[in-house]
């Protein structure tokens, strides 16, 4: 999933962005998304908890603006690319010290801004790994192909893969956006990769190593499709 984020005060601004992105966006839609913030302390937590490839920074704010953003950010290893929005042409010099990529002045111009995805889309590859990061610098990588399926247990992450079974503290919603579109959450406590099912009986799928996965009742129509999808 490539994860956009805008960061602005005025409505205004945030919609005519998010309209622009959401028009040249070359991928699907289940393959992106796009969230709008109007606090940057709002948005620095967002890309704390999950990954965002590509980052559209006002400056002019009250408070925590988006330079100061970009430089927390930037501190704490944030690699993705930043692009500076602004009324006022004076920080662009600014924007170096932060390795931003761009700086686009408002009213923002449509054909720089599908240039801007466009170069980002290039270098676009959906990630091979997953990395959790946990508490006291804990730190697990798994190979995301690898991973057959998920299941939460309360605030327990289990990760079955091929090779051992990883527990890890955390939700279904949290990490569901950091997998590739064909992790299907085929139930509230479990998340599957569609590459292992083999077939669907009754209300569990079947995998591949002979495992079975529940399917929720109310998701038994939409299991067999999406199936149907991922043999074809």
């Amino acid at each position: 999933m490539y994860q956009i984020g805008i960061l602005d005060d005025e409505d205004r601004y945030l919609k005519q962005m998010e309209t622009i992105l959401t028009k040249v966006m070359p991928l699907p839609e289940n393959q992106y998304r796009i969230e709008c913030f109007n606090r940057a302390e709002n948005l620095l937590q967002a890309v704390r908890q999950q990954p965002f490839e590509l980052l559209f920074l006002d400056i002019l704010m009250n408070g925590m603006d988006g330079m100061d953003l970009a430089k927390v950010l930037r501190q704490e290893g944030y690699a993705g690319t930043i692009v500076f929005v602004t009324s006022s042409p004076e920080y662009a010099m600014a924007g170096y010290e932060v390795e931003a990529a761009q700086y686009l002045l408002k009213p923002v111009d449509e054909k720089k801004i599908a240039e801007i995805v466009a170069k980002q889309m290039s270098r676009y590859q959906e990630p091979k790994s997953l990395t959790l990061t946990g508490s006291g610098g804990r730190i697990q990588k798994i190979k995301i192909d690898e991973i057959r399926y998920l299941e939460v247990y309360h605030r327990t992450l289990i990760f079955y893969c091929n090779e051992e079974k990883i527990e890890w503290t955390g939700t279904l919603d949290g990490i569901e956006e950091s997998l590739p579109d064909y992790f299907y959450r085929c139930h509230r406590s479990y998340l599957v990769n569609m590459n292992y099912v083999t077939g669907i009986v009754r209300y569990e799928y079947m995998l591949t190593t002979g495992e079975r996965v529940p399917v929720a009742k109310n998701k038994y129509n939409e299991a067999k499709e999406k199936l149907i999808r991922s043999l074809s």
